[in-house]
């Protein structure tokens, strides 16, 4: 797949990818993929903490997964931010995590050693019934398509809410997919903001369609910075 076409780009723009907040589940350590499990006390103060840092900051659009731990952290942070609507976008749950959903971590090695020597070097790949790097990055792609066609409105300032292990995902998918079997891993904490700001390299913005060779710049501005 190729890279996002940020060289489409009228004006610059700010995308934020938000982790929600602690679930109970996270308190238990116990892997969620699909499953709901709802934010802690904890998980919501860490949302609210969220919002107050979006206050200032603002969005044109927030999204968030379905999943209901991610949509509770993304009210606040849409209430806060000023946006008009919060849209439930599918593309932006959690990886499905197979066999080993519901279990707790510390747990695994006694459940199936070798398949857990396995997890540690080759991730979700080896883990039956989780979701594979093909359908993963294909989401990723997606959901930036969505974002991208967002910005072609004129809405510049983007957030999402959604998920620890689905956010190495977008963040790969910034970075081209020469090696499709790279398997990122990049901390992500509850409620933990990613900042991708991009602009397109046209002398012309209003230009349309863009030259073929045009280019943009892009940066992760932050990583997993905690609000809290």
């Amino acid at each position: 797949m190729a890279n996002p076409r940020f060289h489409q780009l009228r004006s610059a723009c700010d995308f934020y990818f938000v982790r929600h907040g602690q679930s109970h589940s996270n308190s238990e350590q116990r892997i969620q993929g699909h499953t709901e499990s709802p934010l802690s006390p904890r998980g919501v103060e860490q949302a609210n903490a969220a919002a107050e840092w979006f206050r200032p900051v603002g969005a044109d659009r927030v999204f968030s997964s379905p999943l209901q731990r991610a949509r509770d952290t993304a009210e606040p942070i849409l209430l806060a931010s000023g946006a008009d609507t919060l849209e439930i976008l599918p593309d932006l749950i959690e990886l499905d995590t197979g066999i080993y959903t519901g279990k707790v971590f510390v747990d695994l090695p006694g459940l199936d050693e070798e398949l857990f020597r396995a997890f540690r070097v080759r991730s979700w790949e080896v883990v039956p019934g989780a979701e594979r790097i093909e359908s993963l990055l294909r989401r990723a792609h997606a959901v930036w398509d969505l974002l991208l066609q967002h910005a072609a409105e004129g809405r510049t300032r983007l957030v999402c809410v959604t998920h620890g292990g689905f956010i190495q995902w977008i963040v790969k998918a910034t970075m081209g997919d020469r090696d499709p079997k790279w398997m990122p891993l990049i901390r992500t904490s509850n409620c933990g903001i990613f900042h991708f700001h991009a602009e397109s390299t046209l002398s012309d913005p209003g230009s349309s369609p863009p030259h073929p060779n045009t280019g943009y710049y892009g940066q992760w501005m932050l990583i997993d910075h905690v609000p809290y």
